[in-house]
């Protein structure tokens, strides 16, 4: 079970991080159905890198028999990225934002746990 910690660590730090980088303000959750119109490309895009490399891990781990890992992974990332949409939409630096989220984007696509590699 250790082993899984890292990861869903992983996760959690990137958004944390992201969210400091922001300035996160607190927010209500926000409902993503419209929302994508109102974030930056760059947050869409590190969305996107996010689920890619939930998925890549969730992969690696099941190919070594922790289907119990992947599973915790794939269903963690939901909600994640929930808050995180709604800590986005509510930070009135969209310049900032847009900065903040095209490195958490760019950070996501060189971790090697991300590449699958």
């Amino acid at each position: 079970m250790m082993s899984l910690r890292l990861p869903v660590l992983c996760v959690s730090l990137a958004m944390a991080a992201m969210l400091g980088a922001c300035g996160k303000e607190d927010a209500t959750p926000a409902n993503a159905v419209g929302k994508e119109e109102s974030l930056p490309k760059a947050c869409v895009e590190a969305e996107a890198a996010q689920r890619r490399c939930t998925e890549t891990m969730a992969a690696s781990y099941e190919r070594v028999g922790q289907a119990g890992a992947a599973k915790m992974l794939r269903d963690a990332l939901p909600g994640e990225l929930e808050k995180a949409r709604a800590s986005w939409s509510a930070v009135g630096d969209k310049e900032g934002l847009e900065r903040a989220c095209t490195s958490m984007r760019d950070a996501l696509r060189a971790q090697p746990q991300c590449s699958g590699k």
